[in-house]
């Protein structure tokens, strides 16, 4: 048997319950809001006994509704929810619109029933159709059996009326109810017929015409008889008497039926042709996994199955893939038994699964060698390029037969892989044209294997190949060259432009405007989702999903949808947009409700405005009733329309699983919602946010959706771990591939200039600072030592500043860079820090011991204090070495540096890493504070030791002015110990409060107050000169001599 025959009726059609099935899916839905309440029960019980029309209050669930009107179903037990529908049937057609049609029970001849005599506990009507409760409780969940036999207790469906077939005690279903069919007389009535009252006859074998819903097919209507009672509309009905399962089948058979059945035998699933060259007058063309005179041999094989998907951004404008399939066989040297190729192009097929059948040569049908494998070589067909290979092993090498289903993932098409040509052997390369590449010999074919661009074609690729024209993409689109081994129409493909879609860019896309009306809804959003909803009548309803991910607060923002309109078919259109702040923060706003649409509608504009946005149930119930079971609590919503007006007003609101809106008459219309979104088949958010896709099975595009502590297209930016990174400051602020700053944002713009100017301002400092303490009058103790080190440091920093500016600009950052200049500017600030502390360590200490106080012994202490910091400060910082790396952005085209530790993957490791962060921060900090609180405390010594010489004449006031004067005379002698580690714990303040301001913040959103904090960090690295150089007078001296010195040499040269 052909294993692909049955591979491809697996799933028919993949929004099935059927095809979900089949992918081990749940259902879409559990139930949708019409059913509930609607008088009968189609959900069954729960473990607490609720079904779906439990718990209804009369009052509050009216029969007749926006649900139920004219939904083919007698949802009111009278069924006036069916009346004045101005449907083409046989109600409309015999009776007005406040009765209802059907066959009297007495003489079978047609009626008008009036509705008070409906539902009133008589039957009037052959079938029971106007008292339907009784087969409804029978049988609640079969909608077909609902024609009641006449004095019986027996329920049938429609489809055994008039059939020629007595299904009823008293025959009534083949009497009264068609009295036209001459009562099931042989002659004139036949079970494979439908007999019209005028005599025309229809066959069931010929096609499907009873209650199909349409025109009808018999002059009087005889066709539609008893059809309402079906209770669901017959266009979502599956019953085997309306499908025409197998035409293709009907069709083979009548082909064969004029094949000699010896001949078909004769050539064992091959083809008989007659040949002039044979003895035998025929041969057999055999399909490629038989062999012999005869087809009468299987042999080995392999039938893979692939599903090619993407792991990375959705680009529409992907490039068409090449994959070579290569059955190999790794002996002493590597052979290539059999290979085939196929061409993969995204978004042109949902889901596509791509049959290839590898046969092993006709000579090793019975070998058993278990080092076969499956190679996989995927090609960019444009330019054939190698970008990828997979590998798979052949698990039971002993089978003559076998099946391997393989997922196919891939990731960015920017990398490329040349492992492929350590492979390839040089001699044999050159058949190949000069712009193919060369595989391999195949020993079946007895070829080379030549990968051939979309523009040639052939064994060798020399054949030239352009099925394109001018207007093969109606001047709409590009035209690419596609597989030639396809159907003409289908040999080439359009990338088709931003307002158009279709095979051959022949549709407009639907314009969707939407506007703003207040910024800060978009300042507080990283994300917005746009659902359109698009009710159906004969189906299920059309979701479409598309999204926006915020740069920057624009008020506009304007989308263009395949979509198009059946006014016969949809019923309206729904819209509404969701903006996430995060992960777990999401707010929804209705954009529209629009109850009729026509086929001309192209193009809309809406508004968003706080005051529509939806609210949750969670606002509008109490506790109790939320704490109740679904299936009840869902109840209670038709008492939140019902008291709109009570309450603040509010256009809708939403749970889990519905949106509900509510109508003129307050009440709830709710339709079904994902709350769950798709995920992508490979979470790309770098484990701090979930991928999602913007469709189930048929994505275009994904995005993330992160958690409260990170941001980025990719979630690539943290902010839990008190660490400030110019990155993430302004990284989405940066126009990609755009170099020359004055086509950058103003952000850029701004944040270059002060960079360079700061960075200028530093190197000069630090310059001044370095030429200040490398001089022998200034190293009398050790803190000349530690300011040296400091202003060094300090100075590598603001260079690498700078650098790593012109890096991100220029996007020229790799791992290296950027592990070795995070960790660099960690290093060396905090290392600045510690050094700066030491200074004010020592000079606590001199004045605490003062004749005491040992100056060589603190030099010393300094040279060996100095790269006991260093070092110490370095290890603590290498977890920057280790976890800073470049993640690749597909959708930005950028690279990003960032930190890849996270609470998720190493919580142990990540709690130790903040844990030091706020050791290196603080420890400093607090040095600073208890120097300058000694440093104060020491001076108030000083005046209690001095004699005071008051004349007790002298009144009390006038003694604090002088004890004033003279503490400040105090102050001022020991500035230049006092003032270097007071502004330090003065400075670390703002970045104190700045540093735990921003922990869980996005730091895009406000770039400027973000990189104010940020730049903090590197003043202190800065500012010696200012803190201990010019407040100290040989310092002073110094700098002065210092200066003079430069400014002489440059007069005398």
């Amino acid at each position: 048997m052909d294993e692909t025959y049955f591979i491809s009726r697996l799933c028919n059609w993949i929004y099935t319950d059927e095809c979900r099935s089949f992918r081990n899916e749940s259902r879409r839905f559990n139930f949708i809001f019409e059913q509930l309440c609607n008088g009968f029960t189609e959900i069954s019980s729960d473990l607490e006994g609720n079904t779906d029309e439990t718990d209804c209050r009369s009052d509050e669930w009216n029969c007749l509704n926006f649900h139920t009107k004219c939904n083919h179903i007698w949802n009111c037990p009278n069924g006036e929810d069916e009346l004045g529908c101005g449907k083409p049937n046989l109600a409309s057609r015999h009776c007005n619109k406040t009765t209802h049609f059907c066959l009297d029970i007495q003489n079978g001849l047609p009626i008008c029933l009036p509705l008070n005599k409906a539902n009133d506990g008589i039957i009037h009507c052959i079938g029971s159709i106007d008292e339907r409760s009784f087969c409804r409780s029978k049988y609640p969940y079969d909608y077909v059996l609902r024609y009641r036999c006449l004095n019986s207790d027996i329920c049938i469906s429609p489809f055994q009326i008039c059939d020629c077939h007595q299904d009823c005690p008293l025959n009534d279903d083949e009497t009264i109810a068609c009295r036209w069919m001459n009562n099931g007389q042989a002659s004139l009535c036949h079970k494979h017929d439908f007999r019209c009252r005028n005599g025309i006859v229809y066959n069931y074998t010929k096609g499907n015409f009873r209650c199909d819903g349409s025109l009808f097919h018999c002059k009087d209507g005889e066709d539609e008889l008893f059809c309402d009672l079906i209770e669901y509309h017959p266009g979502t009905r599956v019953n085997s008497l309306d499908m025409n399962n197998y035409p293709l089948q009907k069709q083979i058979k009548q082909q064969r039926s004029y094949i000699d059945p010896m001949i078909i035998w004769y050539c064992n699933r091959g083809l008989y042709v007659r040949s002039l060259e044979s003895t035998s007058g025929f041969v057999c063309l055999c399909p490629i996994y038989y062999y012999g005179d005869r087809c009468q041999y299987q042999r080995k094989r392999i039938t893979s199955i692939f599903h090619v998907e993407l792991t990375g951004s959705f680009n529409r404008n992907f490039p068409t893939m090449k994959f070579i399939i290569l059955l190999i066989r790794e002996n002493e040297k590597r052979i290539i038994l059999s290979h085939e190729q196929f061409l993969y192009t995204p978004f042109e097929y949902c889901s596509p699964k791509y049959i290839i059948h590898l046969v092993y040569p006709i000579n090793d049908s019975l070998s058993l060698y278990s080092n076969d494998s499956i190679e996989v070589l995927m090609f960019t067909s444009s330019i054939v390029e190698h970008h990828s290979t997979w590998i798979f092993k052949i698990p039971f090498y002993f089978l003559p037969v076998q099946r391997i289903v393989k997922r196919l993932f891939i990731s960015n098409i920017d990398t490329f892989d040349n492992s492929i040509e350590r492979r390839i052997n040089k001699k044999n390369s050159s058949s190949c044209s000069k712009d193919s590449f060369y595989v391999g010999y195949d020993i079946n074919l007895n070829r080379d294997i030549c990968v051939c661009p979309l523009n040639r074609i052939g064994s060798r690729c020399f054949i030239p190949f352009n099925p394109c024209t001018n207007w093969s993409c109606n001047y709409h689109g590009q035209c690419y060259a596609n597989d030639e081994r396809a159907h003409p129409n289908s040999q080439f493909r359009c990338i088709c432009d931003l307002e158009w879609y279709g095979k051959r860019c022949e549709n407009k896309k639907f314009r969707f405007d939407i506007s703003f009306t207040d910024s800060k809804m978009i300042s507080s959003s990283t994300i917005a989702l746009i659902h359109l909803i698009i009710p159906s009548t004969f189906r299920e309803e059309t979701y479409l999903t598309s999204f926006y991910r915020f740069h920057e607060e624009i008020l506009n923002l304007t989308f263009f949808l395949e979509l198009t309109f059946d006014s016969s078919d949809s019923s309206g259109l729904i819209s509404f947009i969701q903006l996430f702040k995060d992960l777990n923060h999401g707010s929804y706003y209705l954009l529209n409700f629009i109850t009729q649409v026509n086929e001309s509608l192209s193009e809309m504009n809406v508004i968003v405005d706080q005051k529509n946005r939806c609210r949750s149930v969670e606002e509008l119930l109490n506790k109790t009733i939320l704490s109740q079971p679904y299936l009840r609590r869902v109840k209670y919503y038709q008492q939140i329309c019902l008291k709109k007006k009570l309450i603040e007003k509010f256009q809708c609101f939403y749970d889990e699983q519905l949106m509900c809106l509510c109508d003129k008459t307050n009440h709830a219309y709710c339709f079904n919602i994902n709350s769950t979104y798709s995920g992508c088949p490979w979470n790309k958010c770098s484990e701090r946010g979930i991928c999602i896709k913007d469709h189930e099975l048929c994505p275009k595009n994904s995005f993330c959706l992160c958690n409260s502590c990170s941001y980025g297209s990719v979630c690539q930016f943290a902010t839990e771990d008190y660490m400030l990174s110019l990155d993430a400051i302004i990284g989405s602020h940066i126009k990609p591939k755009i170099t020359n700053l004055y086509y950058q944002t103003t952000t850029i713009q701004i944040t270059f200039i002060v960079i360079i100017i700061l960075g200028f301002i530093g190197i000069i400092l630090n310059i001044l600072s370095i030429g200040t303490f490398n001089n022998r009058t200034t190293q009398e103790v050790g803190s000349a030592f530690y300011l040296l080190t400091s202003a060094f440091l300090g100075l590598f920093t603001i260079i690498l500043l700078m650098c790593k500016m012109v890096l991100l600009l220029f996007d020229k950052q790799n791992n290296l860079s950027c592990s070795l200049i995070e960790f660099s500017f960690k290093w060396f600030l905090t290392s600045c820090e510690w050094l700066n502390s030491c200074v004010a360590i020592e000079r606590c200490t001199a004045l605490l011991y003062k004749t005491h106080f040992s100056r060589s012994k603190s030099k010393y202490i300094s040279k060996c204090l100095i790269p006991s910091v260093i070092i110490f400060v370095g290890i603590i910082s290498l977890p920057e070495i280790f976890f800073r790396r470049m993640i690749i952005d597909e959708e930005d085209k950028r690279n990003w540096c960032v930190f890849t530790l996270n609470n998720d993957s190493r919580p142990k490791i990540f709690q130790c890493y903040i844990a030091s962060n706020l050791f290196l921060f603080f420890v400093p900090i607090i040095i600073n504070l208890v120097s300058s609180i000694i440093i104060i405390r020491e001076t108030f010594k000083l005046k209690q030791r001095a004699k005071w010489n008051f004349n007790r004449n002298i009144n009390q006031a006038h003694q604090w002015s002088i004890r004033l004067i003279f503490i400040k005379k105090q102050i001022m002698k020991h500035k230049h110990i006092l003032l270097g580690p007071l502004l330090l714990a003065i400075l670390s303040f703002p970045r104190i409060l700045f540093l735990f301001t921003f922990v869980c913040k996005k730091l895009d959103h406000r770039p400027f107050l973000s990189l104010f904090a940020y730049l903090i960090g590197f003043i202190p690295s800065m500012t010696i000169l200012f803190l201990f150089i010019l407040p100290s007078t040989v310092y002073r001296l110094a700098l002065r001599s210092l200066i003079k010195r430069i400014f002489c040499n440059r007069i005398l040269n």
